[in-house]
């Protein structure tokens, strides 16, 4: 292969092999460094399986998994598995009926998933978990050309402060939320990670939307990039109020044109955005793709969040240009 993907797509057929060497079966902790081959497949966790720190699990192209339901393979060490755009990985459900948990990275454990399929899992968290802790921000997790679908519960969850790295592309979740209605979403996410998600497709779902979830303020720059779904701020208990609060210098809030962000409010904890001292919001819509903060739903009622408040000075590079507010 020349190993140009420009013209792949995600429907374009592998050309792997029959396996001669499987099934093989794991149901212990990867030890010491493993390679998962394609002539061994299919690969079936009958238990939960851990990559420990220091370890690396690498599935060749063509490899196929299998893993049981509600079991999960825990990576606090390195998982590998690229694949190319004939030769794909395959992930998925052991039993057509029963979802798997997940694949679960831990940092300082990382995964790099690459031209791989990830089918049918979700029964706990997400299909793919990635979890790290308090700030700053981390990015654990590369995929490239990598399809989630069928996914029970959330396709994606980043917990807290993780985040996609840099040369992440072509992320396709579908089918997300397939069982679990209260959670719908193909990408669920911290606020500090949205800036890191890459480009993809994140429809067909059973909701459409991104999650993103609001702890802290944000003291930092931040850019909410046009990835063709609206961004759910807030939800599952908690109002989006976001607070933009510059630490130590300038926090500016970026919004791409096309974005549209919807506030969940909860009762009388009313969702907004509030920018503070050290804050600038720059959102440049155009007129084919202009800029929509609204609340939750296709047509939200007014009143449906407080709206934008400036809380101090407006800073002299705050723009709204092409930018529509909704039902506040």
């Amino acid at each position: 292969e020349s190993g140009d993907s420009s013209a792949w797509s995600d429907t374009t057929p592998s050309v792997c092999p029959a396996p001669t060497g499987g099934p093989t079966l794991h149901a212990n902790a990867v030890a010491p460094n493993e390679i998962w081959t394609a002539e061994a497949s299919p690969h079936i966790l009958t238990n939960n399986v851990t990559v420990p720190p220091g370890v690396t699990l690498t599935l060749s192209p063509c490899a196929e998994v299998r893993i049981r339901p509600n079991f999960q393979l825990y990576v606090q060490g390195a998982l590998s598995a690229r694949g190319t755009p004939l030769r794909r990985i395959t992930i998925h459900r052991d039993n057509p009926a029963l979802p798997f948990a997940n694949i679960w990275v831990v940092h300082p454990g990382s995964a790099d998933l690459a031209f791989a399929d990830l089918d049918g899992g979700g029964s706990t968290d997400g299909a793919l978990v990635v979890q790290a802790g308090s700030p700053p921000l981390v990015r654990p997790i590369t995929v490239d050309h990598l399809k989630v679908s069928g996914s029970a519960g959330y396709g994606v969850q980043l917990f807290a402060n993780a985040g996609f790295t840099a040369a992440s592309r072509d992320l396709v979740v579908s089918g997300s939320g397939a069982t679990q209605p209260a959670s719908p979403f193909p990408v669920r996410l911290g606020l500090t990670a949205v800036g890191t998600l890459p480009v993809g497709s994140y429809a067909g779902n059973a909701s459409d939307l991104v999650q993103v979830v609001i702890s802290a303020n944000l003291p930092t720059d931040l850019t909410f990039h046009d990835r063709g779904v609206p961004y759910q701020l807030g939800g599952g208990g908690n109002a989006a109020v976001l607070n933009v609060v510059g630490s130590p210098g300038l926090a500016t809030l970026t919004i791409e044109a096309g974005v549209e962000l919807q506030f969940y409010s909860l009762g009388t904890n009313v969702g907004g955005l509030f920018l503070g001292t050290n804050s600038r919001l720059v959102a440049v819509g155009t007129a084919a793709a202009p800029i929509l903060f609204t609340g939750l739903g296709a047509a939200p009622p007014a009143g449906s969040w407080e709206g934008i408040t400036f809380d101090t000075a407006v800073d002299p590079g705050t723009v709204l240009d092409h930018v529509r507010i909704d039902a506040a």
